[in-house]
């Protein structure tokens, strides 16, 4: 009896130190991609460099666009980076392990569709192995299907941050109320438009819509350690153990 508790409590550490703590940034709003373009009338500075402390020391970016914009202009400040490869994927992308093996920054602009059990377990595996996911959504009056398939994934990731989706500071904006982290290093301001509120997580970049009540649209957490199953092994184990118990039970 207690070589099996030893053997299961080997196997149940095991599986505990197979993942790494790992980070996700959620938005509610996508049009501070856009703002990083200098070509556009709304360009802000601080909102590439918000992108590129998002990406920390990574050096391969990874952006699926299903129905937000903002996808072509962060992809092109990326690839404008020394040293930094960003791929472009519009339309519903199908996510597997294959697909994030060297990526450092995941970004997933909108949700069409609620995402497959195998796209959660490559995104999982992505976590695991130390990548930083950045989930973009956006107000709930146009994207409130979207943002609900985006909410289910993150809390099936181990994520507390939900995307809230009421909208708040029509048309573009530019605030200041910025956090000291050091994800905002050199970030003094940023600019946006029409977000949906963010509840949970460390709160980034907040808006005022119009009244002295700060909203939050982008917020992030690390440590974010997705559920990992058992594997079968432990729970032959575990199985083992309580057919045991109640064999000493009847016993006694």
């Amino acid at each position: 009896m207690r070589f099996i508790l030893f053997l299961c409590a080997i196997t149940l550490i095991g599986v505990g130190n197979a993942t790494q703590a790992s980070t996700v940034v959620v938005s509610g709003d996508s049009n501070f991609l856009i703002a990083t373009d200098p070509a556009n009338g709304n360009f802000n500075a601080d909102n590439q460099t918000f992108l590129r402390n998002v990406l920390g020391a990574g050096t391969n970016v990874f952006i699926g666009n299903e129905n937000l914009g903002g996808g072509v202009q962060a992809n092109d400040y990326f690839n404008s980076l020394a040293g930094v490869t960003s791929t472009f994927s519009f339309g519903d992308t199908v996510i597997t392990s294959s697909l994030l093996a060297n990526v450092d920054l995941y970004v997933q602009l909108g949700a069409t569709n609620d995402f497959l059990a195998s796209e959660r377990s490559a995104m999982s595996n992505f976590l695991s192995g130390g990548g930083t996911l950045f989930v973009i959504g956006d107000y709930n009056g146009a994207f409130s299907i979207n943002n609900s398939y985006q909410n289910t994934l993150l809390s099936n990731l181990g994520s507390s941050i939900q995307i809230d989706g009421t909208i708040f500071d029509f048309a573009y904006q530019t605030t200041d109320n910025v956090a000291s982290d050091p994800l905002t290093a050199g970030v003094s301001t940023l600019t946006y438009a029409g977000p949906g509120l963010v509840t949970g997580g460390t709160a980034l970049f907040q808006g005022r819509d119009g009244a002295s009540t700060q909203q939050t649209f982008i917020a992030y957490e690390n440590d974010v350690t997705p559920p990992v199953p058992l594997p079968a092994s432990a729970l032959l184990l575990l199985g083992g153990l309580a057919g045991l118990g109640v064999m000493r039970r009847k016993r006694g």
